[in-house]
């Protein structure tokens, strides 16, 4: 509960925890409340694929035996017997030491900013980093790229590729977590806009290498 509320793309631990939970008080002990949302859609194929989850059920289980086998598990009818092994504990991995979020902008559910044709937003805050979530979308071609100018305090930081189909772009609009601590401006320009098409901004994080909450403003 704690893991999948870390927000952003959490999902994959508390369903990996969830899995080996699973295993361990076994199918007939999960309660219905888990199960019942579930079995109304496994025979379904996931999306862009031709696999439902009894496919997957099927595929991860075979993939189980083999394992076993391969690691000298001995597999006799139903009887499975795993050797044993000694768990080796892995140094913790940090992806970003010493950096904690002070400030999060956000207004309801709408957008907080729209980057059209011809505008630009600009952005101060107050930190050593900044996350600008947001997105491209509108009715533009497939193969469609956007090309958004990131300026920090005047000079130009990066151009973030934003194609239009969701599954090849970035998460975010923009992100950099290495900036001098202290306050600074944050501009985005849309160069090759679409009367189509629109960038929006559900808000920005501030970030800062100390839990202190910094000022921020908009």
């Amino acid at each position: 509960d704690i893991s999948i509320r870390a927000g952003q793309d959490a999902d994959c631990n508390p369903a990996t925890v969830a899995g080996i939970l699973g295993t361990m008080v076994g199918y007939d002990n999960i309660p219905d409340y888990w199960l019942n949302g579930i079995k109304k859609v496994e025979h379904r194929d996931f999306k862009y694929t031709s696999i439902s989850l009894n496919d997957v059920y099927d595929m991860s289980y075979r993939h189980a035996l083999q394992m076993i086998e391969n690691n000298e598990g001995v597999i006799a009818g139903d009887l499975i017997s795993i050797k044993y092994q000694d768990p080796q504990v892995l140094p913790l991995e940090v992806a970003y030491p010493e950096v904690f979020p002070v400030g999060n902008l956000k207004r309801g559910w709408g957008p907080i900013f729209t980057i059209v044709d011809g505008e630009k937003e600009t952005i101060e805050f107050s930190g050593s980093g900044i996350i600008v979530k947001g997105q491209i979308d509108g009715d533009l071609p497939d193969d469609y790229i956007g090309e958004l100018e990131v300026k920090i305090d005047g000079k130009v930081d990066k151009i973030m590729k934003l194609p239009i189909d969701n599954r090849k772009r970035a998460l975010e609009l923009y992100w950099n977590v290495n900036l001098s601590k202290g306050k600074h401006i944050l501009e985005l320009k849309w160069l090759n806009p679409q009367n189509t098409g629109k960038i929006s901004s559900s808000g920005f994080i501030a970030l800062s290498d100390s839990l202190r909450a910094e000022k921020n403003r908009e």
